[in-house]
């Protein structure tokens, strides 16, 4: 059992590492996206729990400005899930798992809208 949790934490960072490099683009453009926009930071941290119970601090990209607005390419990421997409870095780093991973990338619920009664 221990030589499988090994070897899945293993294929998780090679993995981690093939996904960073074939979204280092996406990212160092959204990168340069949000810094043009909000002229600060680019990268803030979230904590969540880990599959494993403990708190581990990811990285997810900034979507809303110094004043308290959305940005606007952060509505236009968080309508793809991109904010989430620096995960790929605690994925690399061995900090998370997939587990995490996809729980973060779940697609958007539609809201709901009532119907405008006459």
């Amino acid at each position: 059992m221990k030589t499988l949790t090994w070897l899945q934490k293993l294929i998780e960072r090679v993995a981690g590492v093939v996904l960073l490099g074939i979204f280092a683009p996406p990212l160092l453009f959204l990168a340069m996206a949000v810094w043009f926009s909000s002229g600060g930071r680019v990268l803030v941290t979230r904590r969540i729990t880990s599959a494993a119970g403990r708190l581990v601090d990811v990285f997810a990209f900034e979507t809303w400005s110094r004043s308290g607005r959305k940005l606007a390419i952060g509505e236009l990421m968080d309508q793809y899930s991109l904010t989430d997409l620096p995960m790929l870095i605690n994925l690399t780093r061995g900090e998370i798992g997939f587990a995490e991973l996809k729980e973060s990338f779940r697609p958007n619920s539609k809201p709901f809208w009532p119907r405008n009664l006459k």
